[in-house]
């Protein structure tokens, strides 16, 4: 199928950093075949299936979302209002508050949302982020993809208590290493997998190591939360700052 979009201001974001105004783009089967003037665009064409006359609209690639919870939208504003206790207080693990199903139906309007605003490539990391996977495949979406691991037993956090556990780390690995390898290359290449941490207060030496040295043997990157937000957890937990315990480990 060939679509032919004239009359756009038409922003490439490339090295010379060139626009187009008016502008023109000629796509066939899903792949820029050319771009330039009007004049210059029509003159290759022939045979367009679709033409879009796009009068006052910008054209420019799609934006990134470096940072994602899809299956989190149910809860916007939320660590916006009560800062980053929500994190050990609300959110750890979300499979208590959201079931997968729930999950699944939140992360595809997410990815609806994102894709109908400009996005086209987000990271996704949480829990269950396999729910995710098949829409995000199905909409089009370039994906980079993560089970969001900790090793904290839960109970004890939410009594004050902070212990890590072998088996919920074995747990957690078993499962971010097996959705890392189901999810890789996956759609032509559109999803990679990527080893995801939860925060630094919540993770043991034993679990950012074992997540990094997969990495390392998938070639794939490391994605976790790290700020200003969880210093005094990750003080209370580990006597150092989380971006030196992250550095550490």
């Amino acid at each position: 199928m060939k679509i032919l979009i004239t009359d756009a201001t038409i922003i490439t974001v490339d090295s010379d950093h060139q626009i187009f105004s008016p502008g023109a783009i000629l796509i066939e089967n899903d792949r820029i075949a050319a771009l330039g003037s009007v004049d210059s665009v029509e003159a290759v064409c022939a045979d367009i299936d679709l033409r879009i006359v796009a009068s006052g609209k910008l054209v420019l690639p799609g934006f990134i979302s470096t940072h994602n919870h899809l299956g989190y939208s149910v809860f916007r504003g939320r660590a916006e209002d009560i800062g980053h206790r929500a994190v050990h207080g609300l959110y750890i693990p979300m499979s208590v508050v959201l079931s997968r199903d729930e999950r699944a139906a939140l992360a595809n309007l997410s990815a609806a949302e994102l894709l109908r605003g400009g996005v086209t490539t987000v990271l996704q990391m949480e829990e269950d982020a396999d729910v995710s996977a098949p829409f995000v495949e199905k909409i089009g979406l370039r994906a980079k993809m993560g089970i969001m691991a900790h090793d904290i037993d839960v109970d004890r956090l939410n009594s004050g208590e902070i212990f890590f556990d072998e088996a919920v780390r074995a747990d957690q690995l078993e499962q971010s290493i097996g959705f890392a390898e189901s999810i890789h290359g996956r759609a032509n290449g559109r999803l990679e997998a990527v080893m995801s941490v939860n925060t630094t207060s919540t993770a043991s030496p034993a679990l950012l190591r074992a997540l990094k040295d997969t990495a390392q043997k998938m070639d794939i990157n490391v994605s976790i939360h790290l700020g200003i937000g969880e210093e005094d957890d990750a003080n209370a937990t580990h006597g150092t700052s989380s971006f030196n315990y992250a550095r550490d480990h």
